[in-house]
């Protein structure tokens, strides 16, 4: 076999052809580059070449510094996830599936597109990108959905609803990302509610919309950093109602309620309030039950 490549290689150069010496392999082997894969023929794997992987994360990492991004851009992205069908097969139609509805929202290829669910899936693509088992594959492709069950579906559309308005307020502002965003940017947007006179509620709902989308997809969450805790701490004593104690009944003021119901011309009503407050108070009885009392539980000495 190698003579007969050694021939074919001779003939070229004699006929007047520039042969590519770079990719040409003049010798038998199991295991070669082609297509964009690395084919390995010894153990029947089908693996992507880390140059590839690396020229991927990096398309990932442009598109996720944005909050929005030219079409062409993310189409670009679409395309070198696609790329890699044969290997990953469908985390590739899990990861693009929102990025074609993204596109498909575009005015023209030179128009920006906003990075909602869209870039949240490239971000998970990005750290599933380097298995090349097919087992760990497989098991790649269910983590999202898995993963989104940690709550139960009412917290998980409260928070979903939470982290919608922060992306919709970030959006108007080029230099702020959604996701996965900084302390600076959950501060400033805390703060935008606050001067909106919004209740601590909203701003206690938004740090744990933004906490959960940021746990779910592995990257560290910006609101564990003191400034936004000190923020949401400071919203909390400027909003939130403080507490007002009940004054404690004293005996001068059961002694008002008697002298004013239980005179000598009160009527049964006036003596029977009078009664149900002395007996309250010198029992130490609830309402509950001060009105399960019947007229035996009483003994006059």
């Amino acid at each position: 076999m190698k003579s007969k490549s050694l021939a074919v290689k001779s003939d070229l150069f004699r006929v007047g052809f520039v042969v590519n010496t770079q990719k040409s392999i003049w010798a038998p082997v199991q295991s070669l580059r082609g297509l964009g894969y690395h084919w390995d023929l010894k153990d029947n794997l089908l693996t992507v070449p880390e140059d590839k992987i690396d020229k991927l994360l990096v398309s990932f990492d442009n598109a996720l510094s944005q909050s929005s991004l030219p079409a062409w851009q993310l189409a670009s992205v679409t395309g070198s996830i696609i790329s890699n069908m044969l290997v990953f097969h469908n985390v590739c139609k899990l990861m693009t599936k929102s990025l074609h509805r993204a596109l498909d929202r575009r005015e023209g290829w030179e128009s920006r597109v906003g990075l909602d669910h869209a870039a949240r899936r490239c971000a998970f693509a990005s750290k599933t990108a380097h298995l090349r088992d097919p087992e760990l594959r497989n098991l790649a492709e269910g983590l999202p959905l898995r993963a989104a069950k940690v709550k139960a579906p009412s917290t998980t559309k409260r928070y979903s609803r939470a982290f919608q308005k922060f992306r919709g307020w970030s959006a108007c502002f080029e230099e702020f990302v959604c996701f996965s965003s900084d302390e600076l940017s959950v501060a400033l947007y805390l703060e935008f509610l606050l001067q909106q006179s919004f209740p601590y509620s909203v701003l206690e709902s938004a740090c744990y919309g933004i906490n959960w989308v940021h746990n779910l997809y592995g990257f560290p969450s910006p609101c564990d950093s003191k400034l936004v805790r000190n923020v949401l701490e400071a919203a909390k004593r400027e909003l939130v109602k403080p507490v007002i104690k009940r004054e404690l009944v004293t005996p001068e003021m059961i002694s008002s309620i008697r002298n004013r119901f239980a005179g000598p011309n009160a009527n049964l009503s006036d003596l029977h309030l009078a009664a149900i407050c002395v007996t309250a108070y010198s029992a130490f009885l609830r309402y509950n039950e001060l009105a399960s009392l019947c007229c035996c539980d009483f003994s006059f000495l």
